[in-house]
């Protein structure tokens, strides 16, 4: 299935299939050719139902496993990675994240989209979307760590979390507790 990807690409779909294998071996107790992880290219990773859910995320120098017995979508980026701040917000902000965004001073504006970002993505691996599609449709409330689906009418949980140079995002269905979900971090 990867041997139509580009080389790097193939080489990044295998690690972190291989990784996640290997995660979820140790989590179950079982060899990591015996994890059901059917995973395509280009579509989210799924478990069985009774394996619980699964979501792969990966930058240029870490790869993250989020698991969780409900469903989840993780995202992770470099604290310092370098996005189009303008272009982004016009395009995939709503207007309640413009104007929260307008007010901070612009030395912050470039860290706040990227916490939009990582926290939208998360959501739409949550709920296996597509990012050009839903990217927009997520309005995400900081006060409640929410975020609600505008045409979907549903709402999900996220956490946000800065660890050494990432910033991480993560989306479920229910509060996060410090035994669900697991993160692995390479």
């Amino acid at each position: 299935l990867s041997n139509k990807l580009a080389p790097a690409r193939k080489k990044e779909y295998r690690q972190a299939r291989g990784y996640a294998r290997h995660a979820l071996s140790n989590l179950f107790g079982v060899s990591p050719l015996e994890i059901p992880l059917n995973s395509l290219p280009g579509k989210p990773p799924e478990l069985p139902q009774h394996w619980g859910s699964i979501s792969i995320s990966h930058c240029k120098d870490a790869f993250l496993i989020g698991w969780s017995s409900k469903p989840i979508g993780v995202d992770i980026e470099r604290s310092d990675r370098i996005l189009n701040s303008n272009g982004l917000a016009k395009r995939f902000m709503n207007r309640f994240e413009q104007q929260s965004i307008n007010l901070l001073a612009t030395e912050n504006i470039q860290q706040k989209i990227l916490e939009y970002w990582v926290i939208k993505e998360a959501a739409i691996k949550f709920q296996k979307g597509n990012i050009f599609h839903d990217f927009n449709q997520w309005i995400i409330s900081e006060e409640s760590q929410s975020a609600l689906h505008k045409s979907l009418g549903y709402t999900i949980n996220f956490k946000l979390i800065k660890f050494r140079s990432w910033s991480i995002g993560i989306a479920i269905n229910r509060t996060i507790n410090s035994s669900n979900p697991i993160l692995c971090i390479s």
